[in-house]
């Protein structure tokens, strides 16, 4: 039953994200919020197919401050792609250059104004991520970044990248820690989807000014704070 329940869901994924795709071309003539409006759409389509076909709910524990912020959240799984756009519309992603080279998707983040980032290019891409950053906190955007700057299973850690770094000394902005355990259903690489409520702990906010270690001690604890019990009981906005 749970290979069938997860083969509907990545057919119906795949299935779903085309037409959305092919539909709302004509937001990639118009200014960068339709894009970013379709963004919303399509996470909304992916977390309430993923509730009716493999039953992964979530619950939100937390708020988001308003106001330009740089968010920096853990990454599990591809659950948290979908889910930032949907509960921080203004929100843009620091992202893989990779990602834009993505049929129709590509097209989409492009437009929207994310900003991608070629990794291999090291000091340069810093470079490019503070200037690109300045000038979406000043159009009134907030930023998700994800620390690690990779995809990490439940229950591990890896160093956390500079970009993260880069963005609280440039920025003067708060930057608000997010825990999750979307891993425990939602694996990486993996098929199968297993049914259960992921929880999204959104901690205090950080204040600009700290000194980088002080930041950083605060920010890893933070993250790395135990969410990982699994629920397999629907539970909140899911």
């Amino acid at each position: 039953m749970a290979i069938l329940r997860a083969l509907v869901f990545h057919l119906g994924f795949f299935l779903g994200t085309a037409v959305l795709a092919i539909a709302g071309l004509p937001t990639l003539l118009g200014p960068p919020r339709w894009a970013r409006w379709m963004g919303g759409v399509w996470g909304r389509f992916v977390l309430t197919w993923a509730r009716w076909t493999v039953g992964i709910t979530y619950r939100i524990e937390g708020e988001l401050p308003p106001g330009p912020i740089v968010i920096a959240s853990k990454h599990q799984s591809a659950f948290e792609t979908y889910l930032f756009p949907t509960i921080r519309p203004d929100g843009l992603f620091v992202l893989k250059q990779e990602l834009l080279r993505a049929p129709l998707v590509g097209w989409y983040l492009s437009r929207s104004g994310q900003i991608a980032l070629d990794r291999k290019a090291g000091s340069a891409a810093v470079r490019k991520l503070l200037t690109q950053a300045r000038e979406r906190v000043r159009s009134g955007h907030s930023l998700i970044i994800f620390p690690e700057g990779t995809r990490v299973a439940p229950g591990k850690s890896v160093p956390l990248q500079p970009g993260v770094r880069a963005l609280y000394s440039a920025l003067d902005l708060p930057v608000v820690p997010v825990s999750l355990n979307s891993g425990l259903y939602w694996p990486r690489n993996s098929f199968l989807r297993r049914p259960g409520c992921v929880r999204v702990v959104i901690h205090p906010p950080i204040p600009s000014g700290l000194p980088r270690a002080a930041f950083e001690q605060a920010l890893a604890s933070a993250m790395l704070q135990p969410v990982e019990r699994a629920e397999e009981e629907p539970c909140g906005s899911g």
